[in-house]
């Protein structure tokens, strides 16, 4: 039977903070992580897509 291990991410928007969530999410990817679930919130106006998300990730173990 596989197993597998979990791990959530969350990330909150803030000036440089989505360049620097992608660069984790492909280090991840390298490591063979993949993305197996993502949520959020929304945010306070139309300009303002979201003001949480998470990403769940997996690989076998």
């Amino acid at each position: 039977m596989t197993k597998y291990h979990y791990r959530v991410l969350k990330f909150t928007p803030s000036g440089r903070a989505l360049t620097e969530f992608q660069k984790q999410l492909n280090e991840y990817g390298a490591e063979g992580w993949k993305v197996v679930g993502t949520g959020g919130s929304g945010g306070a106006s139309e300009y303002e897509s979201f003001s949480k998300c998470w990403v769940i990730l997996m690989r076998e173990k």
